[in-house]
C-alpha cells in the first residue's frame, strides 16, 4: 500500500484575502484587517506584507526587496524576498511581459537558492 501525504491549506476563511494562520501571529485574530489595511502606517498594505515576508506590526523601509539587472546580452534577472512558507499563503508569484501593454506573456522561471545573509523567515 502506498503512502500519501496531504497538506491542508488554510487560506482566508473570511473574505479578507489574508492567510487565517498569518491573521493570527500577527494580530491575534481573523477579523480585524483586511488585506487593504495598513496597519503599521508604512508604504504597504496587509496582501504586499503577507506575499513579500513583511511584518504587519512593524513600520518598515523596504518590503519585497528587489534586484533587478542584465546577466551577459541576453539574460535578465529579478530577484525577490518572499517568506519561506510562501506555498501555504495561497499566492501565486506570476512574472509576465509585455511589449505593448495590451498583450502579456509568462516568463519561464529557474529557482536557484536564495543569497547568502537573507532573513532566515525568507527566501
Amino acid at each position: 500500500m502506498e503512502e500519501t501525504e496531504s497538506k491542508s491549506v488554510t487560506c482566508a476563511a473570511d473574505t479578507d484575502k489574508l492567510d487565517d494562520n498569518w491573521e493570527m501571529i500577527h494580530f491575534g485574530n481573523t477579523t480585524a484587517q483586511s488585506h487593504t489595511s495598513n496597519t503599521d502606517g508604512d508604504a504597504y498594505n496587509n496582501l504586499w506584507e503577507l506575499a513579500f515576508g513583511g511584518d504587519p506590526t512593524v513600520a518598515e523601509n523596504q518590503v519585497g526587496a528587489t534586484a533587478f539587472g542584465s546577466i551577459g546580452t541576453s539574460t535578465t534577472e529579478l530577484q525577490f524576498q518572499r517568506p519561506k512558507n510562501y506555498a501555504s499563503t495561497g499566492i501565486i508569484y506570476q512574472i509576465r511581459t509585455s511589449t505593448d501593454i495590451a498583450g502579456w506573456n509568462n516568463v519561464g522561471s529557474s529557482v536557484a537558492k536564495p543569497p547568502i545573509g537573507i532573513d532566515a523567515h525568507k527566501e
